[in-house]
Order: C-alpha cells, then structure tokens, then sequence
C-alpha cells in the first residue's frame, strides 16, 4: 500500500488551534483527524446528532498509509507495525460498506443481549 499524501488522503482539511492544518480522513463511523507535524491523531464519532461529540484524545502515531485501490487504510501505532488500526473511508451517500446507517443509538436490551454470554445448555443445544 503506498503512503498517503495530503493530496491523495485528504477528504478535506480545517484548521486547528495552533494553525496548522490537520489531515481529515472520514471513515462510515468517524472522522479521523491526524496532527502530521506532531505525529497524533484522534476520531470524532459520527451520527450522534447535531449537539452531541464525542472523540477520543489526542493519541500518537508511528504513520498512515491509505491505499487509495481499495479506500483502507492503516494507521500504525508503533514503528514495528505490531499496532495498529485499520479502517476504511467512507464513500458518501452511496456507501455500500455502511449503507449510511452511521452509529446509532441502541436500547440497553439491545446491549444486554450482544453481550449475554451463551449457558452451556445454550451451547450443547446449538450443537445438536
């Protein structure tokens, strides 16, 4: 995979506190904002609503590369490349990998049921 560039990554750019122009990169959940010149980034959750952000802190990392065949891209946390991110950029409104259906709100049954674990009668009967 090549290593992005400003003109290749960039969905667009806006200007932070101190400046500089931050690399904006928007995958179907987030958008990603990575601080080039001190090699962090952070992601801003979509699809919360108009008054709702949520985002991560500032993390630092080793370097991006976006392949710009496929719209992956990894985003590696240390220099061995034994961490790292992968995620895709969204496609607009034609989006097939999310449909445009962004992070949305789920009930706490919902959560609950995700993340029941299955009893050994549940697994023995799925076995069956």
């Amino acid at each position: 995979m090549p290593t992005a560039t400003h003109q290749e990554a960039s969905t667009g750019r806006s200007e932070s506190s101190d400046g500089s122009l931050p690399l904006v990169v928007e995958s179907c959940h987030s958008v990603w904002l990575f601080d080039e010149e001190n090699r962090r980034f952070r992601r801003m959750v979509k699809g919360l609503g108009p008054d709702v952000t949520v985002a991560t802190d500032w993390r630092p990392y080793d370097h991006l590369v976006i392949d710009e065949q496929t719209d992956a891209f990894l985003v590696f946390l240390d220099e061995n490349g034994t961490r790292l991110l992968r995620s895709r950029r969204h496609l607009g409104a034609n989006c097939e990998r999310c449909s445009n259906e962004s992070t949305r709100e789920l009930s706490l049954l919902a959560i609950a049921n995700f993340t029941k674990r299955p009893t050994v009668t549940e697994l023995s009967a799925q076995a069956s």
